[in-house]
């Protein structure tokens, strides 16, 4: 991930605040009388931002364990995230003023396993999810800059794959027996990284999880 990393622009604050909403007006909803186990097979995706308030996408599916009487439940999955995006931007260096553009390709696939405390689907009630895992990120990072006395104009490329963590803290909300809404900080930490990207990549995502 790139110092830039995520594409910035208004609409990625225009599809959380939609995501955002869509989830209040269904959580506003009556209770559903019907109640299933709590354990079972799930399917999640949802939209992501970092501090530069790009926007990557990702999907994934885990299965739940949940352990009556003790307020918890156990969930092991996997996940995919793609991202694209291009940043121009102007640098003034000196007297100079420089110009430049910013390209990266990002794939990113994770194991992780989260704990969820206080997790009952059939109840609407906040649970807290805490998690740790895995990730493997192929990166493709390229870098060109000018300025008007320069002589050619600069260019740097990075292709790479690196290895790392996930630490994932969060929130989530059934909003009824099958689907529930989530609020969560994934922080990826890489061991190493291609050309001006970043080991540290913290994120916060909001999506949804489907259970069958």
């Amino acid at each position: 991930m790139s110092n830039s990393s995520f594409g910035r622009g208004p609409c990625t604050a225009c599809i959380f605040i939609t995501m955002f909403t869509c989830a209040s007006v269904l959580y506003c909803q009556p209770n559903v009388a019907k109640s299933k186990p709590a354990g079972g097979f799930c399917v999640r995706g949802g939209v992501g931002t970092d501090l530069q308030l790009g926007l990557g996408f990702g999907i994934g599916a885990a299965y739940i364990w949940n352990f009556p009487g003790r307020g918890a439940a156990f969930e092991l999955g996997a996940d995919f995230y793609y991202h694209h995006s291009t940043d121009k931007y102007t640098d003034q260096r000196g007297s100079v003023t420089v110009t430049g553009e910013d390209k990266t390709t990002l794939i990113v696939f994770g194991v992780r396993a989260n704990a969820l405390f206080n997790y009952n689907p059939n109840k609407r009630n906040v649970y807290f999810i805490v998690g740790f895992g895995f990730v493997v990120a192929s990166l493709q990072w390229e870098e060109n800059e000018n300025a008007p006395n320069w002589t050619a104009p600069y260019h740097d490329k990075a292709d790479g794959t690196s290895v790392g963590n996930i630490v994932n803290l969060g929130v989530g909300v059934p909003l009824s027996t099958d689907l529930d809404v989530r609020l969560e900080t994934p922080m990826l930490y890489f061991y190493s990284a291609a050309g001006k990207s970043a080991s540290f990549a913290p994120t916060a995502t909001i999506g949804l999880a489907y259970r069958f």
